[in-house]
Formats: C-alpha cells, sequence, structure tokens
C-alpha cells in the first residue's frame, strides 16, 4: 500500500509541484545536474524556473515537455555545458543565452525544424554548433535541412543522433 505523499506525487497526471520544490530548495546550492521530464502544470512553471535560477552549481539541465514560447528558459544558460530541451517550439531565443563552452546539446521538438530554423539558430549564437562534441536533434525536416546542419558542426562532434519527421531518401551517387 502507498502512502499519501506517493499518492499525491504519482498518481494523477500532473506532477505535485510542493514536495518537489521542497527537495529542490533542499538540494538547489549542491545540485550541478537537474533532469525534469514529467507532466508539469503550466501555472507552476515560472516557480519551476524561480527554482532552477537558484541551482548555482546547475552545468547540466534537461527539461521535458515545459518549454512553450511565452516561458523561456531561466537566466542559468551562461553556465551550462550540456542542455537537452523537448518542445513544443523551435526555439532560437533560448540559444541567445546559453554558454559558449556548452558541448551538449539536445533538441528533441515536436514540430519539424526546417532549414530557416537552423538558419535562425546558427545567426543568433554564432560559433556554438561548431563547438558542440554531442548533438541530437529530432524531427528534422528534409536531407537539406540534414546538409546544412553538417555544414555547421563542429570537427569534434563525436556523437550526432538525427531523427526526421518524414522518410527520407538519401541517394548513393
Amino acid at each position: 500500500m502507498r502512502s499519501d505523499f506517493e499518492n499525491e506525487i504519482w498518481e494523477g497526471p500532473l506532477i505535485a509541484v510542493h514536495p518537489l520544490f521542497a527537495l529542490l530548495d533542499q538540494w538547489k546550492s549542491k545540485l550541478t545536474t537537474f533532469s525534469l521530464d514529467t507532466l508539469f502544470d503550466e501555472s507552476q512553471v515560472e516557480s519551476l524556473y524561480d527554482h532552477v535560477k537558484a541551482m548555482d552549481n546547475l552545468t547540466q539541465l534537461s527539461l521535458g515537455f515545459i518549454m512553450t514560447s511565452q516561458r523561456p528558459l531561466p537566466n542559468r544558460l551562461a553556465r551550462l555545458e550540456r542542455l537537452a530541451i523537448e518542445s513544443t517550439e523551435a526555439h532560437s531565443g533560448l540559444l541567445q543565452d546559453l554558454n559558449p563552452a556548452c558541448t551538449h546539446l539536445w533538441m528533441d521538438n515536436s514540430v519539424p525544424i526546417t532549414a530557416s530554423h537552423l538558419r535562425e539558430w546558427f545567426r543568433v549564437k554564432p560559433g556554438l554548433f561548431a563547438q558542440l562534441t554531442r548533438l541530437r536533434v529530432y524531427q528534422l525536416s528534409t536531407i537539406d535541412a540534414m546538409d546544412l546542419l553538417c555544414k555547421h558542426v563542429s570537427t569534434a562532434l563525436c556523437h550526432l543522433e538525427v531523427w526526421f519527421c518524414t522518410m527520407v531518401r538519401i541517394a548513393a551517387f
């Protein structure tokens, strides 16, 4: 039999934020990595970001489907070495504040990422993709977008994971 605390957190469609925030308050000065991938009440996103902002040692951040265009990432991006997000938008704005020394970027999008999105990403943060050692982009739209991406990634890239939103035929020459 589960306790009331467990029932409160796990049995509803959304996470109960008060126990989570209590833990984050306790650990905020110690956390270097924070990963949250769960359904989250939109009304609590700003409070979550306030908790993330208080994590002084945070260098790795992974957020599931919390991202929306109305809720930008907190200003802790400047020191992140690794960022992973799942989003319903093709966020270019979040890249401008990202640490220039970021080496890992995972962007899982539920919207197709086009060559035009990529050009905007490259414009907003010139040089970011050339320094990455690990990159994951989900929902790339075309092979042309893949070609553009490959022209901007680093020769030091040791992990590239790209998922296309449709089947793509690659012809051998």
